[in-house]
């Protein structure tokens, strides 16, 4: 690893009042990681390395409000992470004192998530309480229930749906939430995009494992799933209009102008679901 101390690297006190949007700025600017990991982390992340401003900064933010304020409100809450890429949302939830479990299945990310952390806690002297497993959230059967699981853009990927709902709900404790942070079903121009992207196949194999290609839903389908399984709505946010574009760091006052009516056309969203306590 390079000096810890060769790109400013904040403080935990900076780095715990900051938003996560803050928290990956800096790992952004700041290449830091052994070089085939810097790799992989800057391609994982190789729009936002193009631009990272005010307008998606923001937006970024707005994926955690739930979850940041769930971790502020309770002590050290246990938290799953599923899809957790490069670990930026766990790595920033156990440097806030979360008890974080982050699963997923690319072994090249989750070696990226691990390196970050070796390097945070050399610079900080301290240990997050922070683990990462390569498995998928079909291979949790020896997992306790969490008082918090957390998808970020991670659900359209998980097949097969019926099964990925049933064990997700198995991981929630009763009276804990799923925050669920999705591209938005409902958004017109996003689903041209996908399509021309990926057609009809919404569906594919890898590795002997079924993977969504980009299966995005809607709140609705969602909500409706894990009503079966105990868990009701708690809150439901749609959120941003426009794409990450240099033009979009004007216009934030644009996303909040537009009528009510038309957020659920939005292009995001985060929906809370509370799992009952009996």
């Amino acid at each position: 690893m390079d000096d810890p101390e060769a790109g400013g690297v904040p403080s935990i006190e900076r780095w715990q009042s900051g938003s996560i949007a803050d928290f990956l700025a800096f790992w952004l600017a700041t290449p830091v990681l052994a070089r085939e990991h810097q790799a992989v982390f800057d391609h994982y992340y190789r729009s936002y390395k193009r631009h990272f401003g005010p307008y998606l900064r923001h937006w970024y933010a707005r994926q955690t409000v739930e979850l940041t304020a769930l971790i502020r409100a309770g002590r050290h809450p246990s938290i799953l992470e599923v899809g957790c890429g490069c670990g930026t949302e766990s790595l920033w939830a156990a440097l806030n004192g979360a008890r974080v479990t982050a699963i997923d299945i690319s072994r090249d990310l989750l070696a990226v998530a691990q390196q970050r952390q070796a390097w945070m806690e050399q610079c900080t002297g301290r240990t997050l309480d922070c683990r990462f497993l390569d498995r998928s959230i079909l291979e949790t059967d020896d997992l306790a229930p969490f008082d918090i699981v957390y998808m970020e853009q991670a659900f359209h990927h998980l097949e097969p749906r019926a099964e990925v709902v049933r064990r997700t709900a198995r991981l929630v404790s009763p009276g804990g939430r799923l925050i669920i942070a999705e591209a938005n079903g409902w958004n017109p121009l996003m689903q041209i995009k996908l399509f021309a992207l990926r057609g009809v196949k919404t569906v594919i194999t890898r590795e002997g494992r079924s993977w969504g290609h980009e299966r995005v839903t809607v709140p609705a389908a969602l909500i409706r799933q894990f009503g079966e399984h105990g868990l009701e709505r708690e809150s439901l946010d749609y959120y941003r209009a426009l794409p990450n574009a240099r033009v979009a760091d004007t216009l934030l006052w644009l996303d909040r102008r537009l009528p009510a009516a038309l957020r659920p056309l939005f292009t995001h969203f985060n929906l809370v679901l509370r799992k009952s306590e009996s």
